[in-house]
Order: C-alpha cells, then structure tokens, then sequence
C-alpha cells in the first residue's frame, strides 16, 4: 500500500528534475503492472459513452500514454540530461493541484498514480501531457514539428476541470 500523504509531501520537496526523477520513480515502482490496468479501466469507464471511432483512437493513445510513461519510468536509471531546474512554483501547483484531485477520488492509490505519471511526463521527460497523435474532436491531433508539440486544446484549460494544461510544455495550434 502506497502512503499518498507522504508521497505528495516528497514530490512537493523536488527542486530539480533529477529530484523529481528519484521521487517519482520511487512512488512508480511501488505500484504493479495491475494497479496501472486499474487506471486505465478507470479511463475505460469514463469513455464508455464517446462515439467510435474517436473512442477507440483515444484510448490506443492512452494505452500508451500510461504504459509508456510507466516503463520508461521503471527502466531509466538516471534523470534525462540535461539537468534543467524546475520552477518549484510549479511543482507546487501541480502538487497542490494534485492533492485536491487525491482527495476527493475514491481511489486514492490509482489518482496518486495518475498524477505522479503526468508529472513525470510534464517535468522530468519535458513531453506534453497528451502523446502525439492524441486525437480530438473535429480531427485535430497532437502533433510534434521541428522538436515543438502542438495541441488543439492548449488554451482550453479553463474549460476542463482539473487540466493540467497550464504545466504543458506544448503550444496552441
């Protein structure tokens, strides 16, 4: 069993990406290949009702989305170079933002782990929040040019409770 207290105050500490690499891949390795099927389950349930085809290219995206998050997690044995600072306003937010989401899910354990991957995405790997390819209504797609992802969703933070847009590295299409 995770201690969801204790990991948002060590991912709250974090001044680096190497600090969140070490504090995020210690909170990732306590969960099983089982605890992230119950995410994507989760994710399943909350899709039931999106019309096909958009449905089945969104969670092939998210299937990805968190399985690749989560092994490249596991597997890397040290932080992404080069080591950049992290503005810790930023890592407060998202951790702030975080621990209010974690307390009002019923699974506290699967929100911890949602949140902990998107930040590994977000800050340690620089990567935007939606994969490339991540379709939207009307077609539109993540998409990476030259080295820079585009979202058509970028600046739609406002309307979507609990976005995490705002920590997104990517710009608006």
């Amino acid at each position: 069993m995770v201690d969801v207290e204790r990991a948002l105050e060590e991912l709250g500490k974090a001044t680096s990406r190497a600090d969140l690499f070490h504090t995020a891949q210690h909170i990732i390795s306590q969960y099983s290949i089982y605890d992230l099927q119950r995410v994507y389950c989760h994710v399943l349930r909350e899709l039931r009702y999106v019309p096909e085809p958009y449905r089945s290219l969104l969670l092939l995206k998210t299937l990805e989305l968190l399985f690749g998050t989560y092994q490249r997690a596991r597997s890397h044995r040290s932080p992404p170079e080069p080591e950049l600072p992290v503005d810790e306003m930023r890592i407060g937010s998202f951790v702030s933002e975080a621990r209010v989401a974690i307390e009002d899910s019923k699974d506290r354990e699967e929100a911890l782990l949602h949140y902990v991957l998107s930040g590994y995405r977000l800050f340690v790997e620089g990567l935007p929040g939606h994969p490339e390819g991540m379709p939207f209504p009307g077609g539109l797609k993540v998409r990476r040019t030259n080295g820079v992802y585009y979202c058509p969703v970028r600046d739609k933070e406002d309307d979507v409770v609990g976005a995490l847009c705002k920590y997104c590295g990517a710009k608006q299409m």
